[in-house]
């Protein structure tokens, strides 16, 4: 009986290294689902219009593997260098300056694959119309996905990920070391008498 407190915190710190590891698999999955939930996606040559709710850095990905309407793209191999794209503030009518991605990102989630085109800054919520089109001369039809910067938030997201992994990790290793060295010197106690 005098040993069960010590398995109650062997129990404790176990489980607070798979509530650390559940936290790490919870906010993958979370952060996957609000990407791609972020993002829209539409086949060019075409134009969409665009909601966006949140102020700061957008980014045009050209998904060289991709599933629109029950259609799969995989255009990798795909020449798309005659490709122009203007991104609209719908309510002003203003265009909005794109400019090539200082540093190219590329990603594969949910069965799609992408790679940085252009970004762009917004200020404050509007809506937004992205036009593409050929410029000099046709091309196949491809899919481009406008969302947030998708790298920055993944190195964003990261921080927390490690905090709750490595933050149960340790502080369940606490728990189990400490335990460990209380029932040691428990015993030796008992022992002596």
């Amino acid at each position: 009986m005098r040993n069960f407190k010590y398995i109650i915190f062997y129990i404790m710190g176990g489980a607070i290294i798979i509530a650390g590891a559940v936290m790490l698999v919870v906010s993958i999955i979370s952060m996957v689902t609000q990407i791609d939930k972020d993002s829209t996606r539409f086949v060019v040559p075409g134009e969409e219009k665009i909601n966006i709710a949140e102020p700061g850095k957008y980014m045009i990905y050209y998904e060289h593997q991709s599933t629109i309407d029950g259609k799969i793209y995989s255009t990798g191999n795909a020449d798309v260098s005659g490709l122009g794209v203007l991104v609209i503030d719908a309510k002003t009518e203003e265009k909005i300056d794109i400019g090539s991605t200082l540093m190219s990102s590329t990603y594969t989630m949910n069965g799609r694959s992408g790679t940085s085109m252009f970004e762009f800054d917004i200020t404050e919520p509007t809506e937004i119309l992205v036009i593409a089109e050929y410029v000099e001369n046709e091309g196949p039809d491809v899919v481009l996905n406008v969302s947030s910067d998708i790298t920055g938030a993944i190195f964003k997201e990261m921080g927390a990920m490690f905090g709750y992994f490595f933050g149960g990790l340790f502080g369940g290793l606490i728990v189990i070391v400490v335990t460990i060295i209380m029932h040691l010197r428990a015993r030796k106690r008992y022992r002596l008498k």
